[in-house]
């Protein structure tokens, strides 16, 4: 969970592109910088420390690297955060996987996003016997059980979801209803959906979305008779899309890395569905500039690839593996 200070820090500097989710509760940690103890909340690429004696936004300092500095304290492996132990700095983590609470449903290619108050939203997909839903429910990691809440407005199969500085969440295009150009928002208070400014372009299955440091949406490809190649942006203070430059070539299946730059690296991609055409794996990848809106090709990976992903370092490198090119 994110509150306070910490939240709004979070949402005022790139939220979840630029900082990464929280993987701590809040807690007090002794610097080993002066040896005072702070407030502290580790994310996967900040460690958020609060210093009340300043006025906002310097309120909250920050050192990089989360994740390795969380590993450091507990052990390289572990899987206890901080504040949880009763001996700070040892791992008791048993890095077992265990099976918790069932679904109401079953899903396969639906969305999980993880929320600022740690639960997480599961919606849409495809059930058994190719039954689209529009069906959504909340997971409570504190209870581990699954609980139904209203439905969203279009059934949803392989849709996007993207969470927004404000903590709602981008639901948008899929196959099924009408959810090729519609979109809508979840509200986390009211744990309802509300319908937003519809895409201008048909997106179903393989599209990808990414938050962008400005607060934006990024909504690239995908597949509509053919793979799609324009590309458009979401505006969560208009709730509108505006269509920008196309990418140099079609993609779906692919993947889009906010690089610490703030630029979108997007690579590879493709299709292998006998009833959508040819099948086309592309090596080729290109870099978005949010500040000119425009697509410039860059080099190619060494193997070319769809159903992929791709990871930023810490140096800020990318790392792109598996997927396949059949």
């Amino acid at each position: 969970t994110v509150g306070g200070a910490f939240l709004d820090y979070w949402q005022q500097h790139g939220g979840l592109a630029q900082q990464g989710f929280p993987i701590s509760e809040e807690f007090a940690e002794k610097s080993g910088l002066d040896g005072r103890t702070y407030r502290v909340q580790y994310f996967e690429r900040a460690v958020f420390e609060l210093h009340p004696e300043n006025q906002p936004p310097n309120n909250v300092l920050l050192s990089q690297l989360g994740t390795f500095r969380l590993r450091a304290k507990n052990g390289q492996g572990s899987s206890e955060q901080p504040g949880q132990s009763g001996q700070p700095g040892q791992a008791t983590g048993s890095g077992r996987v265990e099976k918790i609470g069932t679904m109401s449903a079953a899903r396969a290619c639906h969305t999980q996003t993880v929320l600022p108050s740690g639960k997480a939203l599961i919606a849409g997909g495809s059930a058994r016997g190719g039954q689209n839903l529009r069906s959504a429910e909340l997971y409570d990691p504190a209870t581990r059980q699954f609980t139904r809440i209203a439905d969203m407005n279009a059934e949803r199969v392989c849709h996007e979801a993207v969470l927004l500085p404000n903590g709602k969440v981008l639901i948008i295009g899929g196959s099924g209803g009408d959810g090729g150009k519609s979109a809508e928002i979840f509200d986390p208070a009211t744990n309802t959906f509300t319908r937003t400014g519809s895409m201008n372009d048909n997106r179903q299955e393989p599209f990808a979305a990414v938050l962008l440091n400005n607060g934006k949406v990024l909504v690239t490809g995908g597949y509509y008779g053919e793979l799609v190649s324009s590309a458009e942006l979401y505006d969560p203070a208009t709730g509108q899309f505006t269509k920008i430059g196309d990418m140099t070539t079609g993609r779906g299946n692919h993947t889009m890395t906010v690089l610490p730059n703030g630029k979108v690296l997007i690579a590879g991609g493709g299709i292998a569905e006998p009833d959508w055409g040819p099948m086309l794996v592309l090596s080729s990848a290109e870099i978005f500039d949010p500040v000119t809106n425009t697509f410039t090709p860059t080099g190619s990976m060494a193997v070319k690839r769809y159903k992929h992903g791709a990871a930023l370092l810490p140096d800020g490198k990318v790392l792109v593996v598996a997927g396949s090119d059949e």
